[in-house]
């Protein structure tokens, strides 16, 4: 790779001279070091049915170190070139063959000037924009869109009548980054490109850019011959959010391919204009789940009383993803959709059940809670811990219900309502946890343990040291012990390290990392090594929390 000679290239840029050969003095030093490693997918050649592996990706990473005017800089760089599912047989037969340039224009060429904005500032970046080598102008740009400096934004709106695309794309994507609005009008300029990839990366800027001044200019590229500006420019007016845009991605629905029109419902669903929900509605029974996702989050996105029932139906679609996304619209949606959800949650498909309970879940109306509690015991574990989950988020209206139904509800009822309790975490629960450490049932005596410690009250802490005594049980009041912290816990934390069960053992050496207290540290080392993996990781994990290091 010609890093000597790239090196030399840029340093130009920041007033610095390689000099050839050997010398007795330097005034500065620039030390690269680097490796290349080839990378290889399998094709097939045309007309054949035989695979043949070929070198179609690298990677070259390494690191540049500076010493010089009492300074000694350091930077790791990595770049790589991908691995193409273009035919390339003729091109990379061979490791050596391996695109090593491409990996090493994305790694130390932008990384080179990293360092130079470290050292210099903005200046090698700047000047760098007119190198005569295209690849040097291009990272040039790319790493005046990271420093995020509006001193670079003239500069940038420049490079962009450069002839390379490689550079105008950087350049677009470095103004897009710095959000400078100055550049808009230059990038809206660029749509009326010729070059389909210069309409590509203006559209995709003015994604990244979003601006009112754009809204026309982008209708207009709806109709490009490009695809991909089509989508971009769809996907730019979602961004922007302006309603002159409804009309236009409504008529774009009609006609294009089902990438396109799912980036039309997208960007509908950002404008937000109600005018939108009597065409989307259709989509939520499109033959492609991704559409169908897309047009449900959108809907939720506009926020229409409308879309309720529509939406209600679609939570028993055959894909969990559109049925995620339905429920999250509906939960959007609000109030309006409450009594509908919970109707939905009452019914026999336990997948709309659980949607429904995600979704009660979000809005938090407390007239769900009664519902939802009913659902604590059922036989589907995915059914109770959605319902588990949305009275959690419902939080304080919940309680009272729940503590009634923890106190005189069956074994499974008592589980999950101790730990909706302990996810909610009011002082509330705190009594009829404690009383239910002494329960006749080992599994609700383990969920009120953990309850406890998730609520956190130090009430508790007495009544826990005493739960260690229960054989079956002292694992989950170690683990509660952990996570409220009392220093009282101490020296049982550190007795139950000898615990024959691994399972305490691990939890004791976690709680002691929690309670950060150094006494700790000579007990913990005893248990490094220990026969079971996971307690002496979970020792040397709590040694680090404690600042312990070796002599």
């Amino acid at each position: 790779m010609p890093f000597h000679a790239y090196a030399k290239r840029i340093l130009r840029h920041a007033g610095f001279e390689a000099v050839e050969g050997d010398r007795a003095s330097y005034d500065a030093t620039l030390h690269i070091e680097a490796t290349g490693t080839p990378s290889s997918r399998r094709f097939k050649a045309s007309g054949t049915t035989e695979y043949v592996r070929h070198w179609s990706g690298a990677a070259v990473e390494g690191t540049i170190s500076f010493t010089g005017d009492d300074q000694a800089l350091r930077w790791d760089f990595w770049g790589s070139s991908g691995l193409s599912s273009v035919v390339i047989f003729k091109a990379y037969p061979t490791p050596d063959d391996a695109p090593f340039r491409e990996a090493f224009n994305e790694g130390f060429v932008p990384a080179l000037f990293r360092a130079l904005v470290d050292m210099e500032g903005l200046s090698p970046l700047i000047a760098g924009l007119e190198d005569e080598d295209a690849v040097v102008r291009a990272a040039a740009a790319r790493v005046l869109g990271e420093t995020g400096d509006h001193r670079a934004v003239e500069p940038l709106i420049l490079a962009l009548k450069d002839k390379d695309r490689d550079v105008f794309r950087a350049a677009a994507g470095a103004l897009a980054q710095i959000g400078d609005h100055r550049a808009v009008d230059p990038l809206i300029a660029c749509l009326q490109n010729r070059g389909r990839d210069v309409r590509r990366a203006a559209a995709g800027a003015l994604v990244r850019l979003p601006d009112p001044r754009a809204v026309e200019p982008l209708i207009a590229c709806l109709t490009d011959e490009d695809r991909e500006v089509r989508r971009t420019a769809a996907e730019a007016l979602g961004e922007i959010g302006d309603s002159r845009a409804v009309q236009p991605l409504l008529a774009f629905l009609l006609v294009e391919e089902p990438l396109l029109r799912e980036t039309a419902v997208k960007a509908l669903g950002s404008i937000g204009d109600p005018l939108a929900v009597e065409s989307l509605l259709p989509f939520l029974r499109a033959g492609e789940w991704s559409l169908r996702r897309a047009a449900a989050g959108a809907l939720g996105g506009i926020g229409d009383p409308g879309a309720v029932d529509p939406l209600i139906a679609t939570l028993e679609d055959e894909d969990p993803l559109v049925r995620d996304a339905a429920a999250a619209a509906l939960a959007r949606i609000g109030e309006v959709a409450v009594e509908p959800l919970i109707a939905a949650l009452k019914g026999d498909h336990l997948e709309v059940s659980k949607a429904a309970a995600v979704a009660l879940g979000e809005i938090g109306d407390p007239r769900a809670v009664r519902p939802l509690a009913r659902f604590l015991g059922d036989e589907q574990w995915y059914v109770r811990e959605a319902a588990v989950g949305a009275l959690v988020r419902i939080g304080e209206p919940a309680v009272e219900l729940l503590i009634d139904v923890f106190q005189g509800g069956g074994t499974g009822v008592r589980r999950a309502a101790a730990a909706a309790l302990g996810g909610i975490g009011d002082a509330r629960a705190v009594d009829p946890l404690i009383a239910a450490l002494e329960d006749d049932d080992l599994t609700v005596r383990r969920s009120a343990a953990l309850a406890l410690g998730k609520i956190g009250d130090a009430r508790a802490v007495e009544p826990l040291l005493a739960a260690m005594h229960d054989h079956w049980g002292r694992a989950a009041a170690v683990e509660a012990l952990g996570c409220i912290g009392d220093l009282r816990a101490l020296e049982p934390l550190i007795d139950a390290l000898k615990d024959g069960w691994p399972s305490v053992r691990r939890a004791a050496a976690e709680a002691l990392g929690g309670l950060g207290d150094r006494r700790a540290v000579e007990p913990l080392l005893a248990v490094i090594g220990d026969d079971d993996p996971s307690v002496d990781q979970a020792a040397a994990r709590a040694l680090d929390r404690l600042g312990w290091e070796p002599d």
